[in-house]
């Protein structure tokens, strides 16, 4: 596959072949997350779990203090990551590491972890097994994903995941089982006459506020970008 790159003011992701690609659902997550995550302390410790080509490490580093701890399962794709990271200016914040969920083992807990993980469930599977393990949670369920949150996550931590919108009461039904709660939900579409398509949700370990819902759109009627998707991507499109 040739190489795609996707553009922004600071750095550019390369994409050559590795099974997650970039796509504006997953940006749009990144400058939620760094926006919402940009009060961190200095010293504070992120995790990006199933990291992909590194975008939301790197979008998160643009905005947020402290050091970025990034996993993921496919060998290219962390290769690819490592290859982003290594060209951006923060290169020295973020560590891109090659290991499952399952084999991950944390010698600390985390102030902050975001994930944009596999979330097609029960579809037909591509013949691409690298496309699979980047698209399907046959390779990481989600109970397994939220398990794993629920003992890396600190007590003052927040976990932020991106996911379908049809999967959200399968979520909210796991983070209740590992004693997790639920602050914020922003529900994403296409356009102004869409259904929603995507919910991006934040949570913690301990309930300290109640739960926040909005939504937004990332086109209005007219496929023109909305408002609010401008400004929250404003600093980070090269072309908005």
């Amino acid at each position: 596959l040739s190489n795609t790159f996707f553009q922004f003011k600071q750095f550019t992701v390369h994409q050559n072949g590795a099974a997650m690609k970039v796509c504006t659902d997953a940006c749009l997550f990144g400058a939620w997350v760094a926006r919402e995550a940009a009060g961190l302390k200095q010293d504070a410790a992120i995790l990006d779990i199933g990291t992909g080509t590194g975008l939301l490490s790197l979008m998160v580093a643009q905005k947020a203090p402290g050091l970025i701890q990034a996993i993921e399962i496919d060998p290219g794709a962390a290769q690819q990551a490592r290859e982003n990271v290594a060209l951006s200016p923060w290169a020295g914040r973020i560590d891109v590491q090659q290991v499952s969920v399952q084999a991950f083992k944390p010698e600390k807990v985390f102030d902050l972890i975001i994930s944009n993980p596999p979330f097609f469930k029960q579809d037909l599977l591509s013949s691409d097994k690298r496309k699979n393990a980047a698209k399907h949670s046959s390779y990481l369920s989600l109970n397994t994903l939220i398990e794993s949150i629920a003992d890396w996550l600190s007590d003052t931590g927040k976990a932020y995941l991106l996911i379908p919108h049809h999967r959200l009461d399968e979520l909210l039904t796991e983070l209740k089982r590992c004693g997790l709660y639920p602050e914020q939900l922003l529900h994403v579409r296409q356009t102004t006459v869409h259904g929603y398509f995507r919910t991006m949700i934040c949570f913690t370990g301990m309930k300290t506020q109640e739960l926040k819902v909005q939504e937004m759109s990332i086109k209005d009627e007219d496929g023109v970008y909305t408002m609010t998707f401008k400004s929250l991507l404003a600093d980070y499109y090269l072309y908005l």
